[in-house]
This record gives C-alpha cells, structure tokens and sequence, in this order.
C-alpha cells in the first residue's frame, strides 16, 4: 500500500463503505416499506452518504431524492404506495422488466437468467462463506446479492483486494447500465435519484480501493 493508510484510516474507511452498501441493498434488494422510507427520510440517511463530497452523481441523485421525500410530506401511505410498484415495475413483474436486476441479463448475449456470471459470482461468494438469503430461489447475480456479498467484504481489511477484484470483474460492469434502465423507467424520483446515487457509489468505491492498493 503505497499511500500509507494507517489503520485508523481503513476502519473508518471500512464504516464508510459498510454505510453505503447497507443503505444501497435495502433499497434494491426487496420493495421498501413505509417504515424503511421513514427512517432514511427522517434520519437523513442520504444525506450523510459516504463520497458524496467527492461525486457529482451521489450528490446529484441524494437531491433527487430529498425533493421526492419533501414532495410527499405528509402523505407516507402514498410515498410508500408509489414505490413499492416503482420496485415492482422495474425490477419483478408482471410485464417485461425495464430494469432486471441480475448481471447475466446485461453481460450475456441471451440476455438471460443463470448464465456463466452467475457462476463466476457463487464461486466468489463460496470463498467467504457466502450464502445469498433466498439462495437457491434467485439466481446468485441478483443486485441485492451482490451488494450484501460487497457489504460483508467491507467489514474485513483483510478483503480488500477481493472487494476491488469483484467490482472490477462484475459491480462495475454493469451497474452503469442498470441504472441507465432505472433513470429512464422509474415512475418515481426516489429509485431515479437512488440508481444515480449507487452508479456513483460503486465507481467510487473502486476509484478508492485501487488507491488504497495500488
């Protein structure tokens, strides 16, 4: 580590990336409820999200954010009314998804579920033990999966190089994209202003890591 990170330095870097990817897979993982909604609104999660000082894209899409949550003040069944079918819509059904949220469908030619990606991702979670909540029922590659597997490599300073070889190799290859599909089908600010937040989050989060190891 040419930088000389002490190791005051990557604990807190460890808590920073720990926040985002937390706050990152409740949002994409499973529809929010009313009181997720609540609490990130309420506690101001977004607007403490790690690098947003140093990213345009974060802290552009935490301003969209804040202005869906300041338009829906006052309403929290409609604000979680409206986005749990955005969820629904983009990412499970019933009608074609305009956002899938699994790498294989934006890596492969098919487009399609379980192919070699979703492999390459379970042999990369098998090395730390890793099982996914709903493992065998979704396909290994879903975002939720692979940003909780990211949320538990942040927590050891020993997998650093792991973390940056898995976004190397599968976050950052298809992230941009999927939040491309989300910016342009969202029927709601919250999951527009949410997929610009995590296309910022993991490019700087990589950005970091490879200084941290370079």
């Amino acid at each position: 580590m040419k930088n000389n990170f002490s190791s005051e330095d990557l604990n807190i870097i460890s808590e920073m990336r720990q926040y985002g990817y937390s706050v990152l897979k409740q949002v994409f993982y499973v529809e929010p409820s009313k009181s997720l909604l609540q609490t990130l609104r309420d506690n101001q999660i977004f607007d403490n999200f790690p690098f947003r000082e140093d990213s345009n894209l974060i802290d552009t899409g935490i301003k969209i954010i804040n202005q869906f949550f300041s338009d829906k003040n006052g309403n929290d069944d409609e604000m979680t009314s409206e986005v749990r079918w955005d969820f629904t819509q983009l990412f499970v059904g019933p009608y074609a998804l305009p956002a899938p949220a699994w790498e294989s469908v934006y890596r492969s030619n098919e487009h399609l579920l379980y192919q070699d990606t979703a492999f390459e991702v379970r042999r990369e979670y098998l090395k730390y033990n890793f099982i996914p909540k709903n493992y065998p029922h979704e396909a290994d590659d879903h975002i939720g999966f692979e940003l909780d597997f990211m949320l538990q490599l942040s927590r050891d300073n020993n997998a650093l190089k792991d973390s940056m070889r898995f976004l190397k190799e599968h976050l950052t290859q298809w992230i941009p994209d999927f939040s491309r599909d989300i910016q342009k089908h969202a029927l709601t600010e919250f999951y527009r202003g949410s997929a610009i937040v995590l296309k910022g989050f993991i490019s700087e989060d990589f950005n970091l890591l490879h200084e941290i190891l370079d």
